[in-house]
């Protein structure tokens, strides 16, 4: 604990809490000199910054798919027809 009012003299340019939400907010208004970003630039942060995944997710898709094959194949049951479980009906 502070035995003297120096120690408290840095705390009294501090914002309050009030202050630095306002300041913080998803919405703030934008600093002086900075515009609101177009679509066309907005799509183009998107592309550069996840454009990379987009190859790992289809290598993701083509290679379930192959899984998804293979198990299907390796599990297939030699000499039934009827791999659905009902049975045929005569007639």
């Amino acid at each position: 604990m502070a035995t003297n009012e120096d120690a408290f003299d840095g705390l009294k340019n501090v914002l309050g809490s009030a202050e630095y939400e306002r300041a913080h907010k998803p919405y703030a208004p934008l600093p002086k000199g900075e515009s609101i970003p177009s679509m066309q630039k907005l799509w183009a942060h998107a592309m550069r910054r996840y454009g990379r995944y987009q190859g790992y997710a289809w290598a993701g898709v083509i290679g379930t798919g192959a899984l998804a094959f293979g198990l299907a194949t390796a599990t297939k049951i030699e000499g039934k027809e009827n791999a659905g479980g009902a049975e045929k009906k005569g007639g």
